[in-house]
């Protein structure tokens, strides 16, 4: 059951583009390994699982804002993302600081994460390379945005600040809920969309 699951979230989703933070997007057939059909899939909606998370509500719903809003909402969404993914990568060992940029189930999992590893005595440095990102679903105060980026993340102890573990350059694609808080756009959901490799041992380490 499960890997059907698995099978239908990989093969019938997703999204995985936007960021090139710093440089353009490539085209949607070669972006984080998926098919052009994969995405088209992925913007009908026909999301229902990835792995072992549902997602539910009125998100994968068909928007029916018109073209000239869409776009605008499309680029609040890409900003607002890019804003709250710096905030995401580059706290630390503040855990209060996500809440500039994430919320809901995302900021819970990385407040846990973030006390897990203090209390092991580690800080996660976080390093993404070779980012793409797509806004792949639009509402008026949501979206989603597929996201992929090798992964080049490392320990440090939390006493001496020495590096105690080695990036594994690890590939990542992830399929991340945005939605509207006030005036902010925050990062709600943070769902893998691939199965761990044999050197990611914590796929799920954000």
């Amino acid at each position: 059951m499960k890997k059907s699951i698995w099978l239908v979230a990989i093969i019938s989703i997703v999204m995985l583009s936007l960021i090139g933070l710093t440089a353009g997007c490539q085209k949607k057939e070669d972006i984080g390994g998926l098919t052009d059909e994969q995405i088209k899939a992925a913007k009908k909606g026909d999301l229902q699982a990835t792995h072992d998370f549902k997602y539910t509500g009125g998100m994968w719903s068909e928007s029916k804002l018109p073209p000239k809003e869409a776009k605008r909402i499309k680029k609040e969404i890409e900003e607002g993302f890019k804003k709250a993914l710096d905030i995401w990568i580059n706290t630390k060992d503040n855990p209060k600081d996500f809440e500039k940029g994430l919320a809901g189930k995302a900021l819970w999992e990385l407040k846990q994460q973030t006390a897990a590893e203090q209390a092991q005595g580690k800080i996660k440095i976080r390093v993404h390379d070779k980012r793409e990102f797509e806004v792949v679903k639009i509402k008026e105060d949501a979206g989603a945005v597929a996201y992929t980026y090798v992964d080049n993340s490392y320990y440090i102890d939390a006493k001496t600040k020495k590096k105690i573990s080695k990036p594994t350059g690890d590939k990542k694609e992830w399929l991340i809920g945005i939605g509207k808080y006030g005036k902010v756009w925050k990062i709600s959901e943070i769902v893998p969309l691939r199965p761990k490799t044999p050197t990611d041992k914590e796929h799920k380490s954000q």
